[in-house]
């Protein structure tokens, strides 16, 4: 099983991966016919997310093997899916718990490079308590969104459609 701690390393990409699906909104540049190919494969979609969520790692983190790319690749994917179907109450306060958390960070490796006299061992504290926060609200998130989807859809549901279809699970 992959590490707790490892995972807790990897939650600003899931950050950083919010933004830049976000960005679809600049989807019109693409030709007509790569639009429609992209509007209409939600696999299509995921596939374009691993290669990108992959090539971040890459460039993030040069010293780890490939393997592990591959596993922190998967993981946050994993989250990212998570966090597209999960309640919308808590995704507002996930953004927002990791906004804070990623510019915490950005705090501490400043004052880490700055040699700045503030309590690091404290920040480090808040930093993975936030960490930690992010992933259990990801997880109660989750399963509220897929019980609240079961309930809707009673014996229609089914987790296929649920990760893999674009219309029929939306937020209610």
């Amino acid at each position: 099983m992959y590490e707790i701690i490892k995972v807790l390393d990897i939650t600003p990409l899931l950050f950083i991966i919010s933004l830049t699906i976000l960005s679809n909104f600049i989807g019109d540049t693409l030709s007509y016919k790569a639009q429609m190919m992209f509007k209409n494969n939600l696999l299509l979609k995921h596939i374009i997310i691993l290669l990108l969520i992959y090539s971040t790692i890459s460039i993030l983190y040069e010293k780890i093997s490939p393997i592990e790319r591959l596993k922190k690749t998967i993981i946050i994917w994993i989250m990212y899916l998570f966090l597209i179907k999960n309640t919308f109450r808590i995704v507002y306060v996930i953004v927002i718990i990791m906004f804070i958390q990623f510019i915490l960070e950005d705090y501490i490796k400043y004052t880490k490079n700055n040699n700045k006299d503030v309590n690091i061992n404290k920040l480090n504290n808040i930093n993975s308590f936030l960490k930690y926060l992010i992933i259990i609200l990801l997880i109660i998130g989750h399963i509220l969104y897929i019980n609240k989807q079961m309930v809707l859809f009673g014996s229609k549901f089914n987790y296929y459609d649920l990760y893999l279809s674009n219309t029929k699970y939306l937020e209610t």
